[in-house]
């Protein structure tokens, strides 16, 4: 492709540049934050203008113009980053010499600096001087990490119950899927228990939402505290909870519900008397979960039917009791 020759205003600006220094005092002081050049023949010699100096804090007038001035301020992970692309800046004029790097402010806080560099090279290509420019995007920065802060609460919002920060139905039949395909594959059993908090609308009528809210917060707690650490527990909706018990045969299942009903009765009161909760269980043994013809979501939906109906049957036999 044929070269088009410069804009006639792109070459009177260059030769104003070279007449007249206050057009680049204008443009380092206007358009940038800050301005460096750097002796590659004699590398303490870096020369950085005064904005970077003052975006970072410090008066220029203190600073000497030298490379252990830069290293001083630069973050020490960023300096390996940004020696590394000026190295194959050097080698090859294609590789961009470009990156945002962190700087330490004199109060203490990170400044971010976007650093470009351009090496002036001898009649052999040999780099002998880097010319380079520093913009500050510390605020822009800053935004971006409180988006992601932000971003990542939505997230977490989205899979937890709010009140007991317990995973949400949804999020819990997600992980529950992805289990069971470990369990298929290892040929373990899986066990699920519905929690069901006795006489819970009893609590409400009688001492208020709010201490139901406290009731059920206290239940949450302690079904974290006695459940197992590889357990998965999450809130079903209103006083109902969910625990899936990886690698947990039928007797086992059984143990670990009485621990929780146990553990409930023993930590949580109202009024000076226990809350006490029903448990169903369902338990797919590692035939089960190897032969059925079902998929993960399917076999998800008839653990849950199976665990329901427990439920019912401990809550009719008289409630704070386990059936399977």
């Amino acid at each position: 492709m044929e070269k088009t020759e410069p804009h006639y205003l792109e070459k009177e600006l260059q030769n104003t540049l070279a007449e007249d220094p206050a057009i680049f005092q204008f443009l380092q002081t206007s358009c940038l934050d800050g301005v460096f050049f750097w002796d590659l023949e004699n590398q303490e010699h870096k020369w950085m203008s005064d904005n970077f100096w003052k975006v970072l804090g410090y008066d220029p007038a203190s600073k000497q113009h030298l490379l252990s001035d830069w290293r001083e301020v630069i973050n020490q992970e960023d300096m390996e980053q940004a020696l590394n692309n000026f190295k194959l800046h050097c080698e090859n004029p294609a590789h961009p010499h470009n990156q945002i790097v962190r700087y330490k402010h004199k109060d203490g806080s990170t400044a971010w600096v976007r650093c470009r560099g351009f090496a002036l090279r001898d009649k052999n290509g040999k780099a002998i001087r880097i010319l380079g420019t520093h913009t500050d995007v510390t605020q822009l920065k800053e935004t971006e990490e409180t988006l992601k802060r932000k971003n990542e609460e939505l997230k977490n919002l989205a899979r937890h119950d709010p009140h007991t920060s317990l995973y949400n139905h949804f999020a819990f039949a997600e992980i529950f899927e992805q289990q069971l395909l470990i369990a298929a594959r290892e040929h373990m059993p899986i066990s699920l228990a519905m929690v069901d908090v006795d006489n819970f609308k009893v609590i409400n009528d009688t001492l208020g939402h709010l201490e139901g809210d406290n009731i059920l917060l206290e239940v949450a707690n302690t079904l974290r505290k006695v459940a197992r650490d590889s357990d998965i527990i999450g809130r079903f909706g209103g006083d109902e909870f969910i625990v899936l018990m990886f690698n947990s045969n039928h007797r086992e299942a059984q143990l670990a519900a009485e621990r929780l009903r146990m553990g409930v009765e023993e930590c949580v009161m109202t009024n000076s008397s226990p809350v006490t909760i029903s448990v169903g269980v369902a338990t797919f043994g590692e035939k089960s979960i190897a032969g059925i013809d079902l998929t993960p979501s399917e076999i998800y939906e008839k653990m849950l039917g199976t665990a329901d109906k427990a439920l019912f049957r401990a809550k009719d036999n008289g409630r704070n009791q386990i059936c399977y």
